[in-house]
This record gives C-alpha cells, structure tokens and sequence, in this order.
C-alpha cells in the first residue's frame, strides 16, 4: 500500500510534537519540584540560623 510523501511528512510532524510534549511537561514537573527544595533549603538555613542565634544571646 503507497502513501502519499505530503502525508507522511504529516504524520512525521506530529509523531515528533507528541513525543517532545511529556518530556516538557516533564520538565516543568522538575523544576517545579526543585523549586520547593530550595525554597524549603532556604526555610531551614533561616530557622537554624536564628535559632543559634537566639541562643547565643545572654
């Protein structure tokens, strides 16, 4: 059976455009993630970080 080349050029186009989209969607999931991480980082390097020094003071 012959398929006309404008239509798998077609298909070619959208076989890529599906494959990239959950790799995206991927992405922004990891940095998403990683922003809770640093955010809670900096959360607890402030909290230790005044807790000595809280209890340092006479």
């Amino acid at each position: 059976m012959g398929v006309a080349a404008s239509q798998l050029e077609t298909q070619a186009s959208r076989d890529v455009l599906d494959a990239e989209e959950p790799r995206l969607l991927g992405d922004l999931g990891v940095k998403k993630d990683l922003e809770e991480d640093v955010a809670q980082l900096v959360f607890d390097l402030v909290r230790r970080s005044l807790a000595e020094g809280l209890g340092e003071l006479p």
